[in-house]
């Protein structure tokens, strides 16, 4: 759900006995509308996801479209409930040069650990590499690229 979307409206009134009439009992009944506006995390996530691209350009990476700080503001000028719903959107994408992943894995394939990290650490535009190897005391990457799973992290994010 969208924060500030949510609306209320006031319907018909009925009373009985009805207005000014007399009776051992009283009701009162309102009818109210509520309605609130929500969007699919998917959706919003390809939304954001194909805005930031367009905007990098096509030879820029996407690592992250901003989804996690999200901040969706609608804007409450408009009060008639029939009138079309406006938000503001602030999102952090990032992005940056093309890793070839399935190129880097391959050069991975068998290495020891040490090496491994000197390889993906040397990567254009790479600061920092990590490597997980399971079991923990196995000393090199596996033999196949299927079983190396390499996944990119942005430092910065949220600050």
């Amino acid at each position: 759900m969208i924060d500030g979307s949510q609306t209320q409206t006031a319907g018909e009134v009925t009373s009985a006995p009805a207005l000014n009439g007399e009776g051992s009992a009283a009701s009162l009944t309102v009818h109210v509308v509520y309605a609130a506006l929500s969007v699919k995390r998917v959706d919003l996530d390809s939304l954001l996801t194909a805005f930031a691209q367009k905007q990098a350009g096509a030879g820029v990476q996407i690592y992250t479209n901003g989804y996690d700080g999200l901040v969706i503001i609608a804007d409450t000028s408009a009060n008639d409930s029939g009138a079309a719903k406006s938000f503001r959107v602030k999102a952090d994408a990032y992005g940056g040069d093309k890793i070839d992943t399935a190129a880097l894995a391959k050069k991975l394939v068998g290495k020891r650990y040490s090496d491994a990290m000197d390889i993906a650490g040397s990567e254009p535009n790479v600061q920092k590499a990590e490597i997980a190897i399971q079991p923990p005391w196995a000393g090199s990457l596996p033999s196949r690229t299927s079983k190396i799973k390499i996944t990119i992290k942005v430092n910065g994010i949220g600050k």
